[in-house]
């Protein structure tokens, strides 16, 4: 500015001198200047001048006396400024931003807690609006006793358990308030988890820090002990950088600490779910959960989101962060995963009926200590108009001290005593069995020891335990094609001329055996002269069984010398171009409306029909033979006509046929038969 040059150059003309008085004109500017009036301008001596090569107008080269007296104040040339239009103010640049004064302040928060004897300068004032210039701000407290603070700066120290207010105060007299408060400091800082695994690439965890009871510190500083490999942040966030360990460590104000040992592993380059088809119910909740595998091969660990990449998406509820899927309704969706790295894969979701209910093979059971039994089993109903639904079941103990159940409903004995197992499915359907658990047996005993059947003829092998004892125990024969045994129940049945040992096992290995023999029988079956064919030629609902058996058989005999095919015959076509010998048996029977298995093994196993001796046999009964040296004692089946006779479709004779049961080959091979009809 041109004024302050001229005042510098008259205080440079006066040397080590301070000016006595100013010319009226510039006492009368205005300018704010600092002047100090009880200095006197000396005279500058007219060497002095002359040294300096200046002169000031009006000033005379004379003794320093007279000019004192001889030179007045007023006769001083003034010295010219030349003002800008408005003085003393400093025009803006052309389009800076002027900003408004603040109207108010505000602080970072409202309420602190800080420990004893902690300096805390984390809470800061702001102006207001955000962004105004902030004004001159002062601080106090209402009870220095538990509270100090740093009248300019807002540093607060916490001097005793209590709480006081801290007060943000601006010129004009309006303020703002936090409440502090006071507590303990800590004697420990725990830090969860204690341990993190990651995988590098920008995977994060969070931390969490607690305190002593009733102990506080306001401040927390979290710091690696190996940033190449994991960072942490001011609120405990953990980032993966590299593989390797690092120990993050949290300090409180007072220096107590707390730690947490981070583990990074090798990143993602795979993911991969349980299953590429994953089935739900609607109603049901399911964690996807897939598995991240490093290049190697080896898991690692990684932060995965999911979305739904196809489908609609009413059809399930997916939380993108967790992974947990909700069946709506009945479809399919594809859900995608993306770890933090990038790598992707998908799965189809698809959502079944639930259950309309559930039930269980047994309503109550005796287990032995320690026992697995694995055989209580469970069968879901679809709801109407479904044909299936989901399969899901959790299974839970009513007293785990007694029997313990894990997720295939395998249940243990733990100990003497009785308890519920209960099959829950996830739409809140249950099914119940009481589990009574007794002592392990010391000892089997068989009933009877000795034994004789003769071929066809069935009985029942008992078993007796050790009062107080309990548990399964199973039977099995040394010769099942002399005897075959029921596992469960111990009926034997008779088969063939010979001997074999039943042998019936406790579940902790306990056994006891039995002898049996098996006596040959001549059967007195009618030779093949007696008339076996059927005139019932056609059918009605309204028939007797008796009659309805008559028309199956004349069905059966009208296929006399249809082609064996295997495979054929599972049909409801009036004229399929030939059979196997189950398909035979399932067409015909088919004609009133009855539906057989579809083999002759689960046509010769099928406990729903009553089991038939060879000499109990009776007109339209299923026979089955034991054709092949092996365990399966049903691999061929027929329709018993009577006479001895039976029509069956032959593999060896290739044609549908009709054959004796009274001798030879069929004679020996026959196992039993099986009763459809009364």
């Amino acid at each position: 500015m041109k004024r302050w040059s001229c005042i510098a150059l008259a205080l440079l003309l006066c040397g080590t001198s301070a000016l006595g008085s100013l010319s009226p004109a510039l006492a009368e500017s205005g300018e704010s200047t600092v002047v100090n009036e009880s200095v006197d301008m000396e005279a500058v001596p007219a060497e002095d001048a002359g040294d300096t090569g200046l002169v000031i107008e009006g000033m005379e080269n004379t003794e320093p006396a007279q000019a004192a007296e001889e030179v007045p104040t007023e006769a001083a040339a003034p010295v010219e400024i030349a003002e800008p239009a408005d003085a003393g103010v400093l025009a803006p640049d052309e389009g800076a931003e002027v900003l408004a004064a603040a109207t108010g302040i505000q602080l970072s928060s409202s309420a602190i807690t800080i420990g004893v004897k902690e300096v805390f300068t984390g809470l800061t004032v702001s102006a207001v609006p955000a962004g105004s210039p902030l004004p001159a701000v002062t601080w106090r407290t209402s009870n220095k006793k538990y509270v100090k603070v740093d009248a300019a700066t807002g540093k607060i120290t916490g001097v005793k358990k209590g709480s006081a207010t801290v007060y943000a105060q601006m010129e004009n007299g309006q303020e703002v308030a936090c409440n502090v408060t006071v507590m303990k400091a800590p004697k420990k800082v725990s830090v969860s988890p204690s341990t993190m695994a990651l995988s590098e690439g920008g995977m994060s965890g969070q931390l969490s820090v607690s305190l002593t009871k009733k102990t506080a510190s306001g401040t927390l500083t979290y710091t690696s002990s190996n940033p190449a490999v994991a960072t942490v942040d001011a609120t405990g966030r953990v980032t993966s950088v590299s593989p390797g360990t690092a120990t993050i460590t949290v300090k409180a104000f007072n220096g107590k600490k707390g730690t947490c040992k981070v583990s990074v592993m090798a990143a993602p380059a795979a993911l991969r779910f349980s299953s590429d088809n994953i089935s739900i119910a609607t109603g049901q909740k399911l964690s996807l959960n897939p598995t991240a595998l490093a290049a190697d091969g080896s898991v690692t660990e990684a932060a995965v989101t999911y979305a739904i990449a196809s489908g609609n998406s009413g059809i399930i509820s997916l939380d993108n962060i967790t992974g947990e899927v909700t069946g709506l309704s009945k479809g399919a969706v594809v859900v995608s995963a993306v770890t933090h790295n990038g790598i992707s894969s998908q799965a189809t979701v698809t959502v079944s009926a639930a259950p309309a209910a559930i039930a269980l093979n047994a309503s109550s059971i005796t287990v032995g200590v320690k026992e697995v039994y694995a055989n209580l089993g469970a069968e879901l109903t679809p709801p109407a108009g479904e044909t299936s639904c989901a399969t899901k079941i959790t299974w839970t103990t009513s007293n785990k001290k007694v029997a313990k159940v894990d997720s295939t409903g395998k249940i243990t004995g733990v100990k003497k005593g009785t308890c519920t197992i209960t099959a829950n499915t996830h739409n809140g359907k249950t099914a119940q069995c009481k589990v009574t658990v007794k002592k392990a047996p010391s000892k089997l005993t068989i009933s009877p020891t000795k034994g004789s059947l003769s071929m066809g003829q069935s009985n029942q092998f008992k078993i007796t335990l050790p009062k107080g004892t309990g548990g399964t125990v199973t039977f099995a024969s040394s010769n099942p094609a002399v005897a075959t045994i029921d596992a469960n129940t111990g009926v034997v049945t008779a088969i063939a001329a010979g001997e074999a040992t039943i042998t019936a096992t406790a579940f902790n290995g306990k056994k006891a055996t039995a002898r049996l023999e098996v006596k040959g029988v001549n059967v007195s079956l009618p030779e093949s002269n007696e008339n076996v064919d059927s005139n019932t030629t056609q059918y009605s609902p309204n028939m007797t069984n008796a009659e309805k058996l008559e028309y199956v058989i004349y069905r059966a005999q009208t296929q006399l010398g249809k082609p064996y095919i295997y495979g054929s015959g599972y049909t409801k076509d009036d004229n399929p171009p030939g059979f196997d010998c189950s398909g035979l048996v399932y067409w015909s029977f088919l004609r009133i409306g009855i539906k057989l298995k579809d083999s002759a093994y689960k046509q010769g196993y099928d406990s729903s029909l009553p089991k038939i001796s060879i000499t109990e046999l009776k007109r339209g009964d299923v026979v089955c033979f034991d054709t092949v040296s092996d365990d399966d004692l049903s691999d061929h089946t027929g329709i018993y006509l009577g006479g001895g006779k039976f029509i069956h479709a032959s593999s060896s004779g290739s044609t549908v046929i009709i054959s004796t049961l009274a001798s030879g080959y069929y004679n020996r091979t026959f196992s039993w038969g099986r009763r459809v009809l009364n």
